[in-house]
This record gives structure tokens, sequence and C-alpha cells, in this order.
């Protein structure tokens, strides 16, 4: 149904709420009167009767329009519409041609409802038509109902009337054109919006509350092999068959997704063998009550194949740098030390700088091994019971020689008595050594970097804090994705991998722990996380 029909609807709707008013107000009124009707006037006898027809129809009309969450055809819709506006002109004229006296001046304002019901369901020239033929007809009852009277002088005594059902029309009629320019720019909202998710790369596919399809865009189609047209309007059931082709796949799309929001990847193979990523998101009006819900489609076959080369490629080439940077390693070990003969002042430097440079090969080749484990499902972790006080200490001790170098302090504050925690030691290692030598590394020389570990709840949470460069509020969303640097950091360190971050975010997952991260350009960083406790 188009925004055109359901404005129509809305208005039948709000004009079978007018009647229920109508009808009440005009049983109040014979209620009130009934107890000064003359027992042998027979004219009021039908009144009751015409009153109760008149509220029965309305029933009906409201039962056969049904309420703004069900679906009546436009059809069934004017028909409606049409039957009201001869009921209530029939109503109008039973009052002002045969209702009692007292009750003939209700014709009025049952004619200002039928100028109402046409100025907002028809077109503007068929109104005006009605609206003075009505008048007219309003005119000549006035004149044989007032025997004996003037002519001209009963009908100046209608102008008032004739003034107030004008108002009403003009009224009608512009709350008609407001109607209709609103459902236009509906229409064409629609149409707009339409067009644009049409033509997303990412496939749409939107249900009713009861699982019937209304909507499936073209890139939804082309990823399922199916055509929507086919499907629209038909309930969507799991356990019921049906005769068209590569249906299995949409079955299998909405079977897939257990919760809102959720990202789950669902493998079809008809057409073609695809790997598709569905997040399932429930459609709410604004008193949040669903009115259906959406699947978002997304083909990332090709995007997973590119992302398992890449890390196929990154595996192969670190371990195949691994052997010979191991042997070159040792070989500027045996210099250093002399194994070869004493090194002469020239010759130290630049075997200090090959060994200083090799060390950063391998902590990178290291890294992107542990990457490539991580994303293979190879990063074995061993958990056990670990002192966490010593394992900071030892970090501590590893990173002094560098942290004295740059002139920066380390401060610890670690209870001796800490429970221990569940964890692999060597793993959360990696973590702790990371966060704390990037707080040394991007401190200025004479800064000061705060190491601490205490309780919180089931919980041992440490936390680093330094007072270096900090990171741009723009990229610290970014921190923790793969091989990414601040602009600042790029510009102070040209050497880094940009890794460390992404492997401690995943093993601090791995333990049941989080991260969180506060940090102010120019001010400082500080980083904590959290692991449990050993039961």
């Amino acid at each position: 149904m188009d925004e055109f029909s359901q404005q129509r609807k809305r208005i039948v709707r709000y004009l079978i709420v007018v009647r229920w008013i109508t009808a009440a107000a005009l049983f109040g009124l014979y209620a009130h009167m009934v107890g000064t009707i003359d027992p042998s006037d027979a004219s009021w006898g039908w009144v009751p009767y015409l009153l109760a027809g008149y509220a029965t129809l309305n029933v009906f009309f409201q039962l056969t329009a049904g309420t703004s969450n069900t679906k009546a055809p436009a059809g069934t819709i004017s028909a409606i519409a049409g039957f009201g506006i001869i009921t209530d002109l029939a109503v109008f004229f039973a009052f002002l041609y045969a209702a009692p006296s007292d009750f003939q001046t209700i014709g009025f304002a049952l004619y200002m409802l039928v100028i109402m019901e046409l100025g907002a369901l028809l077109s503007e020239s068929v109104v005006v038509l009605v609206f003075f033929v009505i008048l007219a007809l309003y005119g000549f009852n006035a004149q044989l109902a007032a025997a004996g009277e003037v002519l001209i002088e009963r009908l100046w005594s209608l102008v008032p009337q004739g003034f107030f059902l004008g108002l009403a029309l003009v009224f009608t009629m512009a709350l008609r054109r407001n109607l209709a320019r609103h459902a236009a720019e509906l229409y064409q909202t629609r149409q707009l919006a339409e067009a644009v998710v049409e033509n997303l790369g990412d496939g749409i596919i939107i249900f009713d509350t009861e699982r019937r399809l209304l909507f499936m865009n073209r890139a939804a189609e082309t990823v399922l092999g199916l055509k929507g047209a086919d499907l629209l309007g038909l309930k969507i059931r799991k356990n019921i068959s049906y005769p068209i082709r590569n249906i299995g796949n949409l079955l299998t799309v909405i079977g897939t997704v257990k919760q809102d929001g959720d990202r789950v990847e669902v493998r079809i193979d008809k057409p073609e063998e695809r790997l598709l990523a569905v997040v399932h998101m429930p459609l709410r009006d604004a008193d949040r009550t669903p009115y259906g819900e959406m699947f978002v489609v997304r083909d990332i076959t090709r995007e997973t194949f590119l992302n398992k080369l890449k890390s196929d490629f990154i595996s192969v080439a670190a371990h195949q740098l691994r052997t010979p940077l191991s042997s070159l390693k040792w070989a500027f070990s045996v210099l250093a030390d002399g194994g070869l003969g004493p090194l002469t002042d020239d010759q130290k430097p630049v075997v200090d700088q090959g060994m200083e440079t090799t060390d950063r090969l391998v902590r990178l080749v290291n890294s992107l091994l542990n990457v490539s484990r991580m994303e293979e499902g190879r990063f074995g972790y061993e958990f056990g019971s670990v002192d966490m006080a010593l394992l900071i200490a030892k970090t501590i001790e590893t990173l002094k020689p560098k942290a004295e170098s740059r002139n920066i302090r380390i401060e610890s504050s670690v209870p001796d008595m800490l429970p221990p925690i569940a964890a692999d030691a060597e793993k959360l290692e990696l973590v702790v050594e990371n966060f704390l030598d990037n707080a040394v590394s991007y401190s200025q020389p004479g800064g000061e970097v705060h190491i601490e570990a205490a309780s919180e709840g089931a919980f041992l949470r440490c936390t680093i804090r330094d007072n270096g460069v900090g990171i741009p509020q723009a990229q610290q969303q970014l921190l923790f994705t793969k091989f990414f640097r601040g602009d600042n950091v790029v510009r102070m360190q040209t050497d880094g991998s940009g890794l460390g971050l992404y492997i401690a975010k995943n093993v601090v997952e791995r333990h049941g722990g989080t991260i969180n991260l506060t940090s102010q350009e120019g001010v400082g960083t500080t980083i904590s996380f959290t692991v449990p406790f050993a039961k």
C-alpha cells in the first residue's frame, strides 16, 4: 500500500472516530429529551432505532477498516468511505425532514460531518458541487418548514449556518490539500530511499513481523540467486518446502542469526560457493514497537580469500626470515664478544648497530608469526597460576637499560601479597612488556612511567601511566588494529611494526579480560587491562 492509500486509510479511521462522537452526542441529547416527550407524539418512536442502526454501521466500518497495524485493501477503504458518506447523508436528511422539531437542528451538525468527509476524500470540484446542492436542499426545506413566513427572511436566517458550513468546507479542503502534499512528499522520500537501498553494494532483506518478505534489493538477489518479485508477500518458514530455486539460501541466512546485531558468517553453495556475512536488525517505530526486521548480507568471499593469501604470505615470509636472522644475530654476537678477535674502535659501532638492527628484525618477525598463529588459531595457551608481582618485576628489569639510556624513571606500585592470577605467563608477559615498552619509547627524556596493580573484584587490574606524547583523539579508535601507528609517534621513531597492541588486545581478551585506554596528545597515556584471579 503506497503513501496515498495509507493517508486515505488514516482519514477513514479518523472519520469513524468522529462518527462515534456524533452518535454519542445524539444518544445523549435523546436521553436528555426523552423525559419531555409527549407520549402521543409518534414522530419520536423511530429516533432510537435510527441511532442504533447508525452506531451498528459504524461498528461494521471500524471492524472492516482495521487498525494501524493491520492491512486492508485499497478497494475496501474506498468502499467504507463511500458507504460512510451515504450513511451520514441518509441520517442527515432523516433528521432534516422527518425528525421532531427539537432534533432538526442536528441536521446542521451532521451536514458539517458530511462536508468534512467529502472534502477529505473526494476531488475539490465534486465537493463544491455537493456543497451547493445540499445547501440548496437545506434552504428549500427551511422554506417548506416556515409556512407563512417571508421567504427572504427565512433564508436570511440561514446565513450564519451557511457561513459556518462554508468555513467547514474551506478548512476541510485546505486540510485535504495539506495531507495530499504531505503524502506526495512521503512518496518521493520513499522512492529516493528505495533507489538508494536498491543500489547498495550490500544485500538488504526486509520482513514484516510475520516474516513476510517485503523487500529484497538487487545485491541480495545476486548473492542468493533469487528473484525478490517471486517471494514478495510470502511467509518464509524453515520447515516449509517452497518450489522456488535457491530458496534454501534465504532459509540459511534467516536461520543462522541468533541475536540482534550479531554478525555471523554463512556459507552457501548455490548458484556458486560463497561466504556471506549476515547482520540482523529489528525494525521499530518511534514508540519502539516492532514492525519488521532487516537482514544485511555482504559477500565476503573475495575479502576472506585475500585475507587468507595475506596471512599465508606473512606466515611463509616470517618463517623463511627467522632462520637467516637467527644466524645473522649469532654472527654479530660472536663478533661483539670478540670470538674472532678484538674489535677496533671503528669496527665496534658498526657491529653494535648490526646487533641492534638484527634484534629489531627478530622482534618484527616474531610479531608477524604471533599474528599469523592468532589468525590461524594456532597461538596456543598454557594457563596456570601466575604471580603478577614477579612477572611485572621481571619485565621492569628487562626494560630498565632502555629506560636508563633515555633518562626515563620507572616507578612500580605492586602489592607483594597479590593473589595469583589464571594466565599464560609467557603470553601475558608480552602484554606487559609491550605496554611498558611503548610508555618508555614515547616519553620525552626525563619523563616518568608508573605501573601499578590492584584487585578489582574477581579480577586484577594492571595500569601503566606515562607523561609522554599521547595519542591523537581521532586515531585512538584505530589503536588496536594491525599495523597502525599514530602520526606523532611515527615522526618520533620510524621503526615499529604496529602489531604490539593488536597482539596484546587478543591475548587479554583470550584471558577473559578487557583493555581500557585514555590519552591526551602532549599530556600522556594511561592504559590498563584486567585478568581473572585463579580460583
